[in-house]
């Protein structure tokens, strides 16, 4: 298979058509991805990074968990809104760059002084068909398409930038190529906890491909590798300061599952990602993986990987490129799939940067059965059509793969088809048809979603919804309430539905506990400030409501409520300022009844019943019933009608 290269075309010619192949076959099974929606996490990254846009320059730089990845989101949020176009746009933008850097990494790679007499001649291509794989393995859309998992994407940019860096250091003797790699890496820092695997790669890496000893590796790039070792150590004292927060960190670490039983239900995770690699059908955004109950099995499946592990640790000394390739498959995954119990079992970008090895040895092993069994003249032709249909078909695949991610709708219902045991799915399409108000294609859905997970805060206030406004069991209501706050007592929506529910029913007190506590959980529940002003003012404290109000017109200075409530505080203590508030509520909202009826009241009390009456005969052309108004309205065409 080794091609002559008496007339092979230039060098720069032959990697140009695989970049072009590349780029071109990415953005063209990736292009139906710009159609879609933002979808389950991405609101939440979303509403940060309105925040973030909305703040200092001093906010994006502030050191952090992913604040790099954050700060992408919150330029996105600056230049595009919420117009999904230009998110997807740089997802794409990443994960093209991402993998021109491993075309150039995979061919350096196969040049190199341990791998160049097998596969120097043959390096091109083997990288350009490796890097196609990588590039347009439906295992990537939850990397790409999925919005936030930019995070997984974006790190992997910089974790392979860092070694292709660390690599022209090597080949130039610039220190300026390793300060590029040094900064690569404090990028993927910021930007996603995996990058912590980035050091121990490159110097793996390094001592396989680039050094010819453990004493050369040290003696020619020491400094590097010293700053690694100082980073190390602030990273132990850093986690030791801040475990108390970190532990409890709810939403990461599940509570349920120890650590060793963690590591053993990653056995057949990991055997489920290599499956997904080499056949990739069933594809989940949320599995809702559960431990397994089957010890045989799960044993048989965790020796399986113990031989996988074995196998690794004899290919370092046996075959060092080939121990590489499985060092980099487990330790890229150890943060997310070993010990460290993350709330969900299984996802599939965390396969982002080690598909990579799969990619790389069914490729390399697809060769060498062509160069050992095809006849010579053949073998050409069968690679290249092997490669093709191969990049096709996971091409096609990943283009339906992207299409389950158009609508929170078509995505849920997916999820919901592939695992019908899991609530997750059920709650997420009942909050579609509710952000919607359609409550009654919703309620199914969060009943489903309660009968399997009854214990769960977000199934509980769901639940506890519909017991409120459609069945009016407000007793059972409010027990699901309670208990979704004893679950999670930081779950702001179940407090602020509980506090609403009281509102209702006149509880105030009780009302206003439930919603300050859910304005300092967030801030960005509607009407919050206008709910907790309005019970201010029916407990008589009209200060307390006046910051609310005020809180409320800074952040909206177009709200009709707010004025006219604000109205009410200032009534008898400023007259005139409460007119003000009341007319340009009026003004902001025409058919406000209430607001035409304070405005009234304020008039009669100056005896101006003629704009009173004015006020009272809007307010009844938009609600002809209304007693209060038709009373009042009675009362000042008396006060008209008597004679000074």
């Amino acid at each position: 298979m080794s091609p002559s290269h008496a007339n092979s075309p230039p060098l720069y010619r032959v990697h140009g058509f695989w970049i072009v192949m590349i780029v071109l076959l990415g953005a063209i099974f990736y292009a139906n991805s710009f159609r879609g929606e933002f979808v389950f996490d991405d609101e939440m990254m979303l509403t940060h990074s309105q925040r973030l846009a909305a703040s200092s320059w001093n906010s994006w730089v502030r050191p952090g968990p992913r604040v790099v990845g954050a700060a992408t989101f919150g330029l996105n949020y600056r230049l595009g809104g919420i117009n999904t176009f230009g998110y997807h746009l740089v997802n794409l933008v990443i994960h093209l760059s991402a993998a021109l850097v491993l075309y150039w990494l995979v061919w350096r790679t196969f040049e190199s002084a341990r791998l160049s007499q097998r596969y120097a001649a043959v390096a091109i291509p083997l990288a350009g068909i490796i890097t196609l794989v990588w590039t347009l393995h439906p295992l990537q859309t939850q990397s790409v398409t999925y919005i936030v998992q930019r995070y997984e994407s974006l790190m992997g940019l910089f974790f392979l930038s860092m070694i292709a860096c660390l690599i022209r250091g090597a080949d130039s003797g610039k220190w300026s190529w390793y300060v590029a790699s040094l900064g690569f890496c404090l990028l993927g820092m910021g930007t996603k906890e995996v990058m912590a695997a980035a050091p121990i790669m490159a110097l793996w890496y390094d001592r396989v491909f680039l050094a010819d000893s453990w004493r050369q590796l040290w003696r020619k790039r020491w400094g590097y590798y010293a700053f690694f070792l100082v980073a190390l150590g602030a990273l132990a004292f850093f986690l030791a300061w801040q475990w108390s927060v970190i532990s409890r960190r709810g939403t990461l670490f599940n509570e349920q599952l120890s650590p060793l039983a963690y590591a053993m239900n990653q056995g057949p995770v990991i055997l489920y990602y290599i499956r997904l690699a080499f056949w990739p059908q069933g594809q989940n955004l949320d599995y809702g993986w559960q431990p397994w109950d089957n010890h045989a099995a799960l044993y048989a499946a965790d020796l399986a990987i113990v031989i996988l592990l074995c196998l690794t640790i004899w290919a370092v000394w046996k075959a060092p490129a080939l121990g590489f390739l499985g060092g980099w498959f487990f330790i890229i995954l150890a943060p997310s799939s070993s010990f460290a119990p993350i709330m969900d079992l299984a996802f599939e970008h965390r396969m982002y940067l080690p598909l990579l090895t799969l990619a790389a040895m069914a490729v390399v092993g697809g060769y060498e059965l062509i160069v050992r069994y095809a006849p010579a003249t053949q073998q050409f032709k069968i690679a290249a059509t092997a490669a093709g249909a191969i990049a096709l078909a996971l091409g096609i695949t990943t283009t339906l793969r992207n299409d389950v991610y158009d609508t929170p709708l078509t995505l849920w219902s997916d999820v919901m088809h592939k695992a019908p045991h899991h609530w997750r799915s059920y709650t997420n399409i009942g909050n579609y048809y509710a952000r919607r108000n359609e409550y009654a294609k919703a309620m199914p859905f969060f009943t489903k979603a309660y009968e399997l997970n009854p214990t769960d805060h977000r199934t509980l206030t769901n639940y506890a919804s519909i017991l409120e406004t459609k069945r009016q069991d407000y007793r059972q209501a409010e027990i699901c309430y309670q208990q979704a706050i004893d679950d999670n007592p930081r779950f702001g929506a179940a407090r602020f539905n509980y506090g609403s529910m009281l509102i209702d029913q006149k509880r105030y007190a009780e009302a206003k506990e439930q919603l300050i506590e859910a304005y300092q959980i967030s801030h960005d529940f509607p009407r919050m400030r206008l709910m907790l002003a309005a019970i201010e003012i029916e407990i008589g404290d009209k200060e307390q409501a006046k910051k609310y109000l005020r809180e409320e017109l800074a952040a909206n200075p177009l709200e009709p409520i707010a004025h006219n409530l604000l109205g009410v505080c200032l009534a008898g203590q400023d007259d005139k300022q409460a007119a003000i508030h009341f007319l340009t509520a009026i003004q902001l909202a025409p058919q406000n009844i209430e607001a035409h009826n304070n405005v009234a009241d304020l008039f009669v009390r100056v005896g101006r019943y003629d704009l009173a009456r004015q006020h009272l005969q809007a307010a009844l052309a938009v609600d002809p019933q209304n007693a209060t108004i038709k009373r009042n309205l009675a009362a000042v065409r008396q006060a008209l009608a008597t004679p000074n």
